[in-house]
C-alpha cells in the first residue's frame, strides 16, 4: 500500500522495514525514513525528476527480492 500527501509518501511493506531500509542505505546508497514497524517514509526534494523516481523504484525492487 502506498499513501501520501504531495511529496510525502509512505510505503507499507509486508515485512518489517528494518532490513529493507538497511539494504537501501548500505547497498543502494538511498536514504529513507521509517514509521511504525512496516512503513518506509519518503520525503523527496521538490526538484525530483522522473529519472530519479525510476532509479529509486529499481533500487527498491532490488532490495525487496
Amino acid at each position: 500500500d502506498v499513501r501520501g500527501r504531495g511529496m510525502m509518501i509512505g510505503v507499507d511493506l509486508s515485512v518489517p522495514h528494518k532490513e529493507v531500509r538497511q539494504r537501501l542505505v548500505y547497498e543502494q546508497h538511498c536514504f529513507t525514513g521509517c514509521a511504525g514497524t512496516n512503513v518506509l517514509r519518503l520525503l523527496p526534494p521538490l526538484c525530483l525528476s522522473k529519472d530519479d523516481v525510476d532509479e529509486f523504484i529499481e533500487k527498491l525492487k532490488k532490495v525487496m527480492k
